[in-house]
């Protein structure tokens, strides 16, 4: 039997042509890790709308920077109809209708997975998140987010490129006392020096060279929630210094002020380097390492999770399958034996790249051996 369910539609922006399909309850629309609509768009917030469908749809702003427009004016909370066209920064998004089975109906990992192995309740949660795995190195990362997600203690958080450690980062930001509240990714790598202390602490007017009309930093946008210092090794040693000082006492100086202001915010760090050859190196504060080191999360490659390749490959085709309104389709045999056989340089995100080929290119419901392509490496 037919039902009705719904999907979002990208008119614009840098998504255009991505469907979204709407769950009942709450969809939130942003570009946080774990949105039910997660968009490129910059000019979004990271949590910056949502969705309610019942019996009724409503439409909700979230607090977002740039405010929430339906049909071209600005709202806070408002019941839409399909048809309806929802702006979120840059990015129009159609409501439409759509006839088959809901996206509630899918048979889900999110859904088969807590009756495969006894879940806690924030694990069911961060299932919907892309947090799923049954090795040993993941069970260790639950463990750590169950001990310390609800304390605003520093987390260093460890692993190669690809392997999901913003996922991580969200996850323990998702989980805490703070997740109402904005998550901020500030990547150390993307910004000189000037620039990334300008983004993080704020400037008044003229505080360096070529600055503008004085600017709030991300300490002030994230007020109350969390920030995520992204490679936090390739940040130059002079700023080193100043994150030091953050993490010690929580307190700042905008760029080109003496007034001292408080960080109300957790902070996490990830990087992708041991930081212990850094430090001998010189590349890295010896007191920030022993400062940011007290909790360590590391992240193991794909390559040393087998057990979970499956499980994340099964999860990614759905969510593309959704994505696309592409009928629902799974693995053969031989397709997860040559998964299984595969060394991922590119860990779960190269896996994520493949799933969504496989999902786009494929001509059946089944994705064989033969509809699988690799994005590099080498088969052991």
């Amino acid at each position: 039997m037919s039902s009705v369910s719904y999907r979002l539609v990208a008119l614009t922006g840098e998504d255009r042509g991505r469907e979204w399909r709407l769950r009942s309850g709450r969809n939130v629309i942003g570009r946080a890790i774990g949105t039910e609509v997660k968009l490129a768009d910059n000019r979004s917030s990271r949590t910056h709308a949502a969705i309610d469908v019942g019996e009724e749809l409503w439409v909700e702003d979230l607090g977002s920077r740039n405010a929430t427009f339906v049909n071209g004016r600005r709202i806070t909370r408002e019941r839409i109809v399909t048809g309806t066209q929802v702006t979120i920064g840059e990015t129009d998004l159609l409501l439409e209708e759509v006839v088959g089975r809901s996206a509630d109906e899918e048979k889900t990992v999110v859904q088969t997975e807590p009756y495969m192995r006894k879940l806690r309740d924030f694990e069911i949660q961060l299932l919907s998140h892309g947090i799923v795995g049954r090795s040993p190195g993941v069970m260790e990362i639950l463990d750590a987010i169950a001990r310390v997600s609800r304390t605003d203690a520093t987390v260093l958080i460890t692993g190669p490129t690809g392997s999901g450690k913003e996922l991580i980062a969200y996850a323990l930001h998702y989980c805490s006392l703070r997740k109402e509240m904005n998550f901020v990714s500030l990547s150390c790598a993307a910004l000189s020096e000037t620039l990334f202390e300008s983004e993080l602490f704020g400037h008044v007017e003229g505080g360096f060279a070529g600055a503008g009309k004085a600017r709030d930093g991300v300490l002030h946008y994230a007020r109350g929630g969390t920030i995520f210092f992204d490679e936090i090794c390739d940040l130059p040693v002079g700023s080193q210094a100043k994150i030091l000082r953050l993490l010690d006492d929580r307190t700042f100086s905008r760029l080109g002020s003496n007034r001292t202001e408080v960080a109300d915010c957790r902070f996490l760090l990830a990087t992708r380097y041991d930081l212990e050859s850094a430090v001998r190196r010189g590349m890295f504060r010896q007191d920030l390492f022993y400062r940011a080191n007290a909790i360590r999360v590391h992240v193991p490659p794909l390559s040393e999770r087998a057990e979970d390749i499956e499980l994340l490959a099964a999860l990614y085709i759905e969510k593309f399958c959704i994505q696309y309104a592409v009928p629902p389709k799974e693995l053969t045999a031989d397709a997860l034996e040559k998964l299984g056989s595969y060394e991922w340089p590119g860990n779960v995100r190269e896996l994520q790249a493949c799933m969504e080929r496989a999902v786009l290119l494929g001509e059946s419901p089944m994705i064989t051996a033969g509809e699988i392509e690799f994005g590099g490496g080498a088969q052991r």
